[in-house]
Parts: C-alpha cells; sequence; structure tokens
C-alpha cells in the first residue's frame, strides 16, 4: 500500500501492533492492549525498572534477586527491547516517586548502550510532567528546588517575611488547610494575583486582577524542554493585566523607580534569560515585538472575521480602533501581511478552499512532516550520544506500618481549572480511597463505606472503591479534590471505617429491576420519577 494512501495504511495498521509492557500502581485504560501489565508500588516498579536496566547492560546497577514471576517479566521486557527498533519508555511525576524517573532513565541510557548488529539503538524516552510549564519552575529554581510547597511555606517561615505574593496559584490545592491557615494568619502579609476567586483568596490582604492565559503573553517550557511563546487572542480589558506587568510596578514602586524596568515582555525575557542560565535560549523562542514583514504585522483574525464591524453596530455605527499590542509582531485585527509567516507566530491554519482542519498540510514541509520553517520555540534540553552515567535508586520501601498511600489521578476532578467549570465538577467522581477488597476485609469496611485516616495532623474520610487491581497494603487517594487538598503521597498511615462519612455529592442508587424502576412502583410512577 503506498504510504500517501493514508485511509488504507491505518486501515491495515490496525492489525500490526507493538509490544507494550505496563507497570503502574494502578490499572489502567490501556491494558487491554498491552502484551503484559502489573499493577504495583512506585518502589517496586523502580526496582523492576532497575532489573530491567541491568539485564540490558550489565553495568547498570544490580538489584536484589526478584521473585520468579517478576524476574520472568523482566527478562522478557529486556528481550523486546533488545529487538525493537524504535524503542519509547513512558514515565513521568504521575506516582510522585523520584526512583521511578531514576530507573527510566537507566533503562533508556543501558537500551542505548546496548549495541545491536554493531549499531547503536535509537532511543527515545518521554516524561510526563504535572501541569504546565511545571519543568520550566523547575530550570527556573533549579538552585533552590522547590520539591514541596508546604517546606517552602515553612521555610519561609523561618526567614521571617512580612509579605507573601501568591502568583496566580491556589495554595489550598498544594498544602494542608492546617498549613493554610497557619501561614496565612499573622504578621504576613499575602498580595494574590489571580484571574480566578478560590480559597487562597480569602486570605488575601490586596486582591489584583491578573489576565488569563489567553489575555496575556508568556513563555511555557513543555515537557519536551522546548521554550515556546504564547500571545494574548484578546486583549485584557478595565483593570486587568498581565501579572508580570503587576510585579513590575510593585517593584518600580519598592525601589522608587520614575517608571518600571519592564515596559515589554521583551525587557522580561531577556532580564529572565541572563539571571538564569538554563533559560538562556527564550529569547529565541519567537520574533520579538518589533518584528514586521515588509513593515506590516501579522493578523490574528482572519479575513473571516469582517463580521466584526456590525459587533456594535447597534450602540455606535463607527467602528472603535482596535487594541493595540507592543508585546508581540501580532495585531489584534485582520489586517496584516497575508503570506507566510514564522510558524511561532502563524495564529490560525486557513487556505482557500480548505477548512482550519484540512488546511495543516499547506503550512507543513510534507504530509505529516514539520511545519515549514521548523517545529515553533527553541529546545532547551538537547540530547546527545555521549555516554551518561547510571544513576543510584533509592530502592527502599517507604518504613512504617500501614497501608502506604498512593496518587490515583481522574480524568475528570483532578485537573484545577477544568474542575471549576460547574458543569465538569458535577460529572466528575466523589474522591474515594481505592483499597484491594482483602484489605477491605481485614477493616470491616465494604464498597461505598466511609474510611478515614490522619496525615500530618489532619484527619481525611473518604469513600472505600474495593478494586482488585489495587496491591495489597496500599491505598489509592484521588489527586486534587477538596477533600485531599495537600496530601503528602508515599507515606504510610493506618486506615479505620467511618461510619460518620457523608459523600459531597449525592450518590446514584443503580437498581437490578429490568424495567429500570425502582420495586414496587409502577411504570408510570417510574417514569415520572
Amino acid at each position: 500500500i503506498p504510504r500517501w494512501q493514508d485511509a488504507a495504511v491505518r486501515e491495515a495498521a490496525q492489525a500490526d501492533k507493538s509490544p507494550l509492557f505496563n507497570l503502574t500502581t494502578a490499572a489502567t485504560r490501556i491494558d487491554d492492549i498491552a502484551t503484559q501489565t502489573l499493577s504495583t508500588t512506585p518502589d517496586q516498579i523502580a526496582r523492576l525498572g532497575s532489573a530491567i536496566a541491568h539485564a540490558l547492560d550489565p553495568q547498570a546497577p544490580a538489584v536484589d534477586e526478584l521473585p520468579g514471576d517478576q524476574q520472568q517479566l523482566v527478562e522478557e521486557i529486556a528481550q523486546t527491547l533488545k529487538q525493537a527498533k524504535n524503542p519509547l519508555i513512558v514515565s513521568g511525576c504521575g506516582s510522585f516517586s523520584e526512583p521511578v524517573l531514576m530507573a527510566a532513565a537507566n533503562i533508556a541510557n543501558a537500551l542505548s548502550a546496548n549495541r545491536s548488529n554493531g549499531a547503536r539503538v535509537s532511543t527515545n524516552l518521554y516524561l510526563c510532567v504535572p501541569e504546565a510549564n511545571s519543568l520550566g519552575l523547575a530550570m527556573l529554581t533549579r538552585d533552590r528546588p522547590l520539591h514541596n510547597l508546604g517546606a517552602a511555606l515553612e521555610r519561609i517561615a523561618e526567614e521571617s517575611a512580612d509579605t507573601l505574593v501568591v502568583l496566580e496559584n491556589d495554595l489550598a490545592r498544594r498544602v494542608s488547610n492546617e498549613q493554610l491557615h497557619r501561614h496565612m494568619r499573622g504578621s504576613v502579609e499575602v498580595i494574590l494575583l489571580d484571574h480566578l476567586w478560590h480559597e487562597t483568596s480569602e486570605h488575601a490582604d490586596l486582591a489584583l486582577p491578573a489576565a488569563p492565559f489567553s489575555e496575556c503573553e508568556g513563555t511555557l517550557v513543555s515537557s519536551e524542554g522546548r521554550a515556546q511563546r504564547f500571545y494574548p487572542v484578546y486583549a485584557a480589558k478595565d483593570d486587568v493585566r498581565g501579572s508580570w506587568e503587576w510585579l513590575s510596578d510593585m517593584i518600580a514602586l519598592r525601589n522608587g523607580d520614575s517608571e518600571p524596568r519592564w515596559q515589554q515582555i521583551d525587557d522580561l525575557t531577556r532580564d529572565c534569560a541572563a539571571a538564569v542560565p538554563a533559560l538562556a535560549g527564550i529569547v529565541d523562542a519567537t520574533p520579538n515585538g518589533a518584528f514586521r514583514i515588509k513593515g506590516m504585522k501579522i493578523a490574528r483574525q482572519p479575513h473571516r472575521y469582517s463580521g466584526r464591524t456590525a459587533m456594535l453596530a447597534d450602540i455606535n455605527v463607527s467602528e472603535p480602533r482596535q487594541p493595540q499590542d507592543a508585546d508581540s509582531p501580532l495585531g489584534f485585527t485582520m489586517e496584516g501581511f497575508p503570506g507566510e509567516k514564522p510558524a511561532s507566530v502563524t495564529p490560525y491554519y486557513w487556505s482557500p478552499g480548505w477548512n482550519s482542519n484540512q488546511a495543516v498540510g499547506k503550512f507543513q514541509a510534507e504530509i505529516n512532516g514539520p511545519l515549514k520553517g521548523g517545529d515553533p520555540g527553541v529546545r532547551l534540553l538537547a540530547g546527545g550520544d555521549e555516554a551518561v552515567a547510571y544513576y543510584d535508586v533509592d530502592l527502599q520501601t517507604p518504613a512504617g506500618d500501614g497501608w502506604l498511600l498512593l496518587p490515583r489521578h481522574h480524568i475528570f476532578g483532578s485537573e484545577e481549572l477544568s474542575n471549576l467549570a460547574g458543569p465538569i465538577s458535577e460529572r466528575s467522581a466523589e474522591p474515594g480511597l481505592v483499597i484491594n477488597p482483602a484489605d477491605a476485609e481485614q477493616l470491616g469496611v465494604s464498597d461505598g463505606q466511609g474510611v478515614q485516616f490522619e496525615i500530618d495532623g489532619s484527619l481525611v474520610s473518604l469513600m472505600a472503591i474495593l478494586d482488585p487491581d489495587c496491591a495489597v497494603g496500599t491505598a489509592g487517594v484521588s489527586v486534587g479534590t477538596e477533600r485531599t487538598a495537600g496530601i503528602n503521597y508515599l507515606q504510610r498511615v493506618n486506615l479505620a471505617s467511618d461510619s460518620t462519612w457523608t459523600a459531597l455529592k449525592p450518590q446514584i442508587i443503580v437498581t437490578d429491576q429490568p424495567t429500570g424502576q425502582p420495586s414496587g412502583t409502577s411504570a408510570e410512577e417510574g417514569a415520572a420519577s
């Protein structure tokens, strides 16, 4: 089948599956297509990963003897990876375990060191990060890493800071209620910059309206280590300004300067690149605000936006002047350079006779190929063929008695912004604690009943969810919910039945009546209810 015959190639490829091995802390939705799966604890995953690396390269650190079934799995994975043409290792921060990340890196390193037919194997390693710009924050604070926000707040308290600036963050999602209230009261003045009103806002002495991502500009560092600039879709109105603008004015007021040092985002970008060597490349992520093509800016709006002239016609037939943007080469207008633009400042995909999604090929060097002019942004983390030392992975299981707390992420309910939308919040799952049925029998609880535990001085009560794929001795706790905010995972806790537990959301009771109506009611009554 010719490669250009896309539909036929996709149809044929459905029967050509690559081997997939899934080592996770919980069952996933891709387990049904996996060659082998194993749900276990992060320390066991790190142990298996280290054993795989050692099987690929004897120079990698060895691990203690594994059980027979696990040793067999290690050998099968190692043999499959040796035969792979394009092996891919996917890991990340989902389990909050540094040893898991190190073990994944050791596998990639061992696989690259393993020579097949005298040629070096091309190995791909992808590490997922928790949120947008998590990697950028890590690079920004690499000399003073922020491993834990609770510890950072304790450090701030020890340094006797008198002012705390909270920058677009709800601390109630990061620390326990006890820590939040303890650090927000007293002599500390709290200045909040945000576009949302949340629990942290209640503690602010001064709240300044910051522009959301759709109304401001900045730089994000993706999980690939690629710095990319983003620009506002709409101009901020009234008193709303970008956080960097508020901060620039604060610094000028504090220093008694006649005007802020950062007049444009390019000024801030240059200073950031100069102050943090790891971020030096961000100045090259995109053309600066003075960039023009034949003296023209690039239009944000396609020509189909010509209806804008009628948007305010009921108020005034004279169209108001479009907002001005001094921070980017883009204009809030339809007028601008109509030809080919740099990929990093291409605002939309459209070509005559094509719909937006179909027009993407017109902007690529070839179908399914790179964009004309290269991928947007600049890589701050460059790969190489040089040998990398293996990590010495800490394979110790967290000490103590009780159940090991593991994070459980939900598609709806764990992510911050979407969970603030009413329709999505209503459909998100009730925060729960997932345990093995054998552990539930030991505790004397059944599915849907309450379970409680104490951690860091706070008592947490959740609904028990029984899952046979959950490892015995572990407890999976929902991430990012109101009841689980600030929990430090990978700790051991004592679980107990909680007869006083009540659900935050109304529970849907599913009956086994074949007609769908509750027992003892007529069809008409069932339909009405």
